[in-house]
């Protein structure tokens, strides 16, 4: 409703300093992602004040493979990193959610391919042990920060 009467899908929450999207990817809201996007809240790349997450990101970290699917049917990149350097599959690893790892895997291969017309073989993010270092540097910052 609040679309209708030309409401800002852009806006970011002043409590949290979320998108819409972020936000309902944040709840599990697929649903509500897809129509904030197919409504015009363009911004699928927007990143999280704080951590530098974008709605990717959140999905993979949380194991919603119905929002990823959604982000990545409307072009969300899944070569972005966040503020530790972290793509969305690497954090979808290192969560634990090998399903939503492989997803982000198949794209980051296919437009990697599409990048290059299919002539070199991409470039893989799949380094666990990578990953899992920049987890635990995270965290040792976020508790003595």
């Amino acid at each position: 409703m609040l679309i209708q009467f030309g409401a800002n899908l852009e806006a970011m929450t002043h409590w949290q300093r979320q998108t819409a999207l972020i936000s309902a990817v944040t709840h599990g809201h697929h649903h509500v992602a897809e129509m904030l996007i197919k409504h015009g809240a363009n911004n699928i790349e927007a990143k999280g004040k704080q951590d530098g997450a974008t709605a990717l990101m959140i999905a993979s970290t949380l194991g919603n493979a119905e929002s990823v699917s959604v982000l990545l049917k409307y072009g969300a990149n899944a070569h972005a990193k966040n503020n530790v350097g972290m793509t969305a599959e690497l954090m979808a690893l290192v969560s634990g959610h090998s399903k939503v790892a492989s997803m982000l895997e198949r794209a980051v291969a296919s437009s990697s391919s599409k990048q290059h017309g299919g002539s070199k073989k991409p470039k893989m993010a799949d380094n666990r042990l990578e990953a899992m270092v920049k987890v635990k540097k995270q965290k040792k910052l976020n508790v003595c920060g």
